[in-house]
């Protein structure tokens, strides 16, 4: 005579809460994977660096967040200090012909207001 064998049933888990579990675990798999690629420490101070390496790279602006990729930093700091030259460098360009086109327009809305027709040196 063949004995039956019953399954262990456990408490049942409602279908959301069960969803919301696996879920979590997906995502904490997937972070684990990230800090792996990443060759972060796994230390408190190095998951830190890592989130906040990641959160500056999704506000600054496209550009910059391209720039910096490339360089391929793996540190916060090395990365502000990055920024910051890039945004000094570029701002500098932009500013002075900033500059440059106000002062033209400047010089020529001054001069079309005193009824001069051509530009003043």
């Amino acid at each position: 005579m063949k004995q039956e064998v019953k399954a262990f049933k456990g408490p049942r888990i409602p279908v959301k809460i069960r969803r919301k579990l696996i879920l979590s675990w997906q995502y904490a798999e997937e972070i684990l994977r990230w800090v792996q690629i990443s060759k972060t420490p796994e230390t408190v101070e190095g998951l830190l660096d890592l989130f906040l390496r990641q959160q500056m790279l999704s506000v600054v602006e496209p550009s910059l967040a391209e720039h910096l990729r490339e360089r391929d930093l793996k540190f916060l700091d090395e990365m502000v200090q990055m920024a910051d030259l890039y945004q000094e460098t570029h701002t500098e360009t932009t500013d002075k012909s900033k500059v440059a086109i106000h002062g033209l327009v400047g010089r020529n809305l001054q001069c079309k207001s005193n009824g001069v027709t051509a530009e003043r040196e």
